[in-house]
């Protein structure tokens, strides 16, 4: 089941997103379904990429911590908006 899931969830899988700076994940620090021992760092993947870390697992930290995940999604929204207008990068 576990090379199934990393065929087809890993992140190395695909292409790495544009402007990784741009990328606010929220990691549940006991999740039991997304491994973090013996994988690769989500900032060695995608570099530039923020991860942020909750006290929880994999459904709690969903149930709740929904205010961390709004907050980032924002404040993902707002970086977007300072570096990115009309497709173009601001300098």
């Amino acid at each position: 089941m576990r090379g199934i899931m990393d065929e087809c969830t890993h992140l190395s899988n695909f292409s790495v997103p544009y402007d990784t700076s741009l990328i606010i994940a929220v990691c549940a620090k006991h999740d039991a379904y997304v491994p973090r021992e013996d994988v690769g760092r989500l900032e060695e993947i995608w570099p530039g990429a923020e991860v942020r870390y909750v006290d929880a697992g994999h459904v709690s930290a969903y149930i709740l911590h929904q205010s961390v995940f709004r907050a980032c999604i924002i404040e993902a929204f707002e970086r977007s908006k300072k570096k990115w207008k009309d497709g173009k990068h601001i300098e």
